[in-house]
């Protein structure tokens, strides 16, 4: 995103149940897509921008199995 980025205060615990920063938030968002992301075998990472910002990563890995049928 183009935001200040993540405290690092913050960083720990972004991914906590009902852990916000924002008046109005729930702090369900990231770990609720924390949980699909891990529940298909993948990681979720954050870290802070070079210039500004969040980058977020997401991961999934792909059964060599599917490749190859994905191939042919």
């Amino acid at each position: 995103d183009q935001g200040s980025g993540i405290a690092d205060a913050d960083m720990a615990r972004l991914f906590e149940p009902f852990f916000t920063t924002k008046s109005g938030g729930m702090g369900l968002g990231l770990p609720l897509c924390e949980r699909l992301v891990e529940s298909a075998a993948g990681r979720m990472e954050v870290r802070n921008g070079a210039a500004s910002g969040a980058v977020f990563t997401i991961r999934i890995p792909v059964l060599i199995a599917e490749r190859k049928v994905a191939a042919e």
